[in-house]
């Protein structure tokens, strides 16, 4: 799989790979945190993330940084967030 094609239009890709093969995805302009499954051409939207910078998967947990951009390209008010992950295979 190619994923310039699975993740056509985003812009800063930030991603992590879970052992199952699935693709993390962190969009700071989509504002969301997405998975893109082997064999897949589309990415599904996770969670929301609002200017999500990063992305990081450690015991079956995914973990993002948010909010690193604020108005007008001020700096934001950062912060980490996480959920459990199941694969939306």
């Amino acid at each position: 799989m190619r994923l310039s094609s699975a993740a056509a239009g985003a812009c800063c890709l930030v991603f992590a790979v879970a052992p199952n093969g699935d693709i993390l995805v962190a969009e700071m302009f989509g504002d969301d945190i997405s998975t893109i499954s082997p064999g897949r051409t589309r990415a599904r939207t996770l969670f929301e993330a609002a200017s999500a910078a990063g992305v990081e998967f450690g015991r079956g947990t995914v973990y993002a940084t948010t909010g690193v951009s604020g108005e007008g390209g001020a700096p934001g008010n950062g912060a980490v967030v996480s959920c459990q992950y199941r694969s939306v295979r």
